[in-house]
C-alpha cells in the first residue's frame, strides 16, 4: 500500500463520515482496519509505529535501530567470539565475511540459513517504508 493509497482510505472514510453515511464507530473501525491491512501487507509483526513529524505518531523511537547503532559503531571485534559473532550476524549481518565467520565457528549451512533469516527478518523489524515513512516494530498489539 502506497502512502497515497493509504491516505485515500482514510479520506474515504472521513468523507463518509462528515456526509453523514456513517458513524463515529464505523470511522474508528475503519481506520484501525487499514491499520492493520497495512501492517499486514508490510511487516511479519502486529505493530506499527510511526516516525517522524507524522500527526500520527505514535513513538519516536525504535529500541531495534538503537541496538544495531550502538553494536555496529561499538570498538568490540565481534569475531571474536561465537556468541558475539551471533548476535553481531542477526543485527548487523556478516555480508561478505559470512563465509569466514561460519567457517572460524564450524558453523554449517543450517546455520548460516537460520542466521541470514535472523538477519532478514531483523532488518525488516528496522525498516522504514519510503513510501510512508513508517518505521515498523512490533510495540503496539493491534489485535483484540
Amino acid at each position: 500500500m502506497t502512502k497515497k493509497e493509504f491516505t485515500n482510505e482514510i479520506d474515504g472514510l472521513i468523507n463518509d463520515y462528515e456526509g453523514g453515511t456513517s458513524t463515529s464507530k464505523e470511522l474508528r473501525d475503519g481506520i484501525l482496519d487499514t491499520l492493520i491491512k497495512l501492517v499486514s501487507k508490510v511487516s511479519p509483526f502486529e505493530a506499527l509505529v510511526i516516525k517522524g513529524d507524522s500527526p500520527c505518531a505514535v513513538a519516536e523511537e525504535n529500541p531495534l535501530e538503537s541496538i544495531k547503532t550502538t553494536i555496529a559503531f561499538d570498538s568490540k571485534d565481534y569475531s571474536l567470539n561465537k556468541r558475539d559473532a551471533w548476535i553481531y550476524g542477526i543485527v548487523c549481518g556478516w555480508d561478505d565475511a559470512l563465509d569466514e565467520v561460519c567457517k572460524q565457528f564450524n558453523w554449517d549451512e543450517s546455520n548460516k540459513a537460520r542466521l541470514k533469516r535472523l538477519n532478514e527478518k531483523y532488518q525488516r523489524a528496522t525498516a522504514v517504508d519510503n513510501n510512508l515513512g513508517y518505521n515498523l516494530i512490533a510495540v503496539i498489539n493491534l489485535k483484540h
